[in-house]
């Protein structure tokens, strides 16, 4: 290999034509190997990536369904728990006036209760008891037996 004044190694033509043939041409036939090998990897990963997209989409969209979903069955149930509050208050209310009347009635029943006790003690203090009553017929037996009487009704 010759050399020019200051422009460094240079190649005569035959040279070059060999290098074209030998080293450039293996060194151009890898380079294209890498590049088509480079070319289908890029084709792979491209391929990937928009599986992905279509994964990373569709993952979206059905976040996005269970959020709607959810939405709903939110509403749902703050309309539920409102209805329920709205019953519980309605048969609180209905049943707040049963009780009420409840009360009145045990009151008025608990009134005549005892006045019919008090009634009934009164009647009872005036009436004799049987062993009293069985006392005295055993004295009118003996008295009418002292004087001769016979017994009425016999």
């Amino acid at each position: 290999m010759a050399t020019r004044r200051g422009a460094g190694p240079y190649l005569r033509r035959g040279e070059f034509d060999a290098f074209r043939e030998g080293e450039f041409a293996e060194f151009r036939k890898e380079f294209d190997e890498s590049r088509k090998e480079f070319a289908e990897s890029r084709k792979e990963v491209n391929g990937r990536f928009d599986r992905l997209e279509e994964t990373v989409h569709h993952i979206g969209a059905v976040v996005e369904s269970i959020e709607q979903q959810n939405r709903a069955v939110m509403e749902s149930l703050q309309a539920t728990a409102a209805q329920l509050r709205r019953e519980m208050q309605q048969m609180k209310a209905e049943l707040l006036v049963r009780i009420e009347a409840l009360e009145l009635a045990v009151r008025s029943l608990a009134v005549e209760f005892r006045q019919e006790i008090a009634a009934l003690r009164d009647e009872v203090r005036g009436k004799t008891d049987r062993a009293e009553l069985r006392q005295v017929e055993a004295r009118v037996e003996r008295l009418e037996a002292k004087v001769g009487i016979t017994p009425s009704g016999n």
